[in-house]
Parts: C-alpha cells; sequence; structure tokens
C-alpha cells in the first residue's frame, strides 16, 4: 500500500491540467461523445470522439484552397457550433468565405463559398 500511496503521489507530479485560457474555443456535444476546439497558439481545429481519444487536427479546408497554418492571421475560423457529430464553422478569409462542416465521426470536411 505504502509503495502505491508514494508512487501515486509521484505521478501527479507529472500531470498538468490544461488551463481553459489556453483555447479559443472549446465545446463538447450535449451527449459527451464529440470534442471540438482551437488552441490560442494554433489557428488549427481539433476535433473527434471523446471516449476513443480519437481527435484530429484540421488546417486544410477541403477542396478551398484555405489552410488555417498557413494563412493566419489572415484567415480565421468564427461562428463555430458543434451539433452531434458535425462541427459547423465559417472559415473568414478576405478573398474567398467559406461555410465549412466537419464530420467528427467520418474525418471528412465539405465547405462551399457564402459569397461573401
Amino acid at each position: 500500500m505504502k509503495i502505491f500511496l508514494t508512487l501515486s503521489i509521484f505521478i501527479s507530479f507529472f500531470v498538468k491540467a490544461d488551463d481553459i485560457n489556453n483555447y479559443r474555443y472549446y465545446q463538447i456535444n450535449h451527449s459527451e461523445k464529440y470534442i471540438a476546439y482551437i488552441k490560442r497558439n494554433d489557428p488549427c481545429i481539433y476535433g473527434g470522439r471523446v471516449k476513443e481519444n480519437d481527435i484530429h487536427k484540421y488546417c486544410e479546408m477541403a477542396d478551398s484552397r484555405i489552410n488555417l497554418k498557413l494563412s493566419y492571421p489572415t484567415v480565421y475560423v468564427s461562428r463555430a457550433s458543434l451539433f452531434g457529430s458535425y462541427l459547423d464553422i465559417i472559415v473568414a478569409a478576405p478573398w474567398n468565405e467559406q461555410k465549412c462542416r466537419i464530420d467528427l465521426l467520418d474525418n471528412n470536411i465539405s465547405c462551399e463559398p457564402t459569397g461573401k
């Protein structure tokens, strides 16, 4: 028992909780199966299945030729909403704003121009 307690205390020093202030956007759906977030130090979108720890990084917005990482800060994500396994976003780009949907279950992205 003493070994377990000592080991638990020792391991706890190495575990660091992530601060919510490190995120610009963070949402988990009502069933807590899917998560989506954007970190403050990375313009790409992270999302996936929580329980399976199946999180993917999304930088390239389908065939729109918009890359969040390469074009930051000119291009950025706004109006993000997570519904079930779908993350709906607006990718604001001065030359071609896009309305995109990321399917976190099938791991694919579809985008269409907004006309703005």
